[in-house]
Formats: structure tokens, C-alpha cells, sequence
């Protein structure tokens, strides 16, 4: 398991987070650049606490690990459940979750 950082309520340290937990630690600049397309040199910066992540490295995550979004953004869970809204029927899928007990989404 991998431990979340003392400051877990700062956006970098969910992304580091992310980051460890979808590639680990060999070569993973590397892995993540190719993966991406965004330089190994801003991934290494992020994790070394040099820069803040992109929207686009928040993005690129995202694709790879879409469950943890909400909480990599905004540093609590706040839905079970992801929509594209360009897509019909969206809404009844949300409204349909929402319906549901919250002991039933555990």
C-alpha cells in the first residue's frame, strides 16, 4: 500500500500519490513520457516538488486511473459514478445513483 504524504490536502502530493500508485518507482519519468507525451523532465518536477502538475498531467492520469479523479482534483470522493454528458441518457444514469441507499454504494 502506498502511503499518502503528511499533506495530502495539497494537490501535488494526490498527484504524486497517483503517479506512485500507477507506475511505481522504476523509470517512470520515462514510462510516464511515453505513456503521455509529456516530458519526463515535468513529471520528475512534480514529484520532486519543483513545479505544480499540469492540467494536462491531471488529465493523463485521469485516463489511466478515471476512479480517482475526483479526489486527485478536489481531495475527497465525492461520486462513485463518472458521466459523459456529450452522451444521451446521462442524466438518468446520475439521477439512477443518486437513488440508490448509500449503504448499498459501499
Amino acid at each position: 500500500m502506498i502511503e499518502l504524504a503528511p499533506d495530502n490536502a495539497d494537490l501535488r502530493e494526490r498527484v504524486i500519490w497517483v503517479i506512485n500508485e500507477f507506475v511505481g518507482a522504476w523509470r517512470k519519468y520515462q514510462y510516464l513520457e511515453k505513456r503521455t507525451g509529456i516530458s519526463a523532465r515535468k513529471w520528475q518536477n512534480v514529484c520532486n516538488r519543483v513545479q505544480q502538475p499540469s492540467i494536462e498531467m491531471i488529465a493523463a492520469l485521469a485516463e489511466e486511473r478515471p476512479y480517482f479523479l475526483a479526489w486527485m482534483v478536489t481531495g475527497r470522493s465525492t461520486t462513485i459514478i463518472q458521466v459523459d454528458p456529450t452522451k444521451e441518457g446521462w442524466m438518468n444514469k446520475v439521477v439512477q445513483q443518486r437513488i440508490v441507499k448509500p449503504s448499498a454504494q459501499a
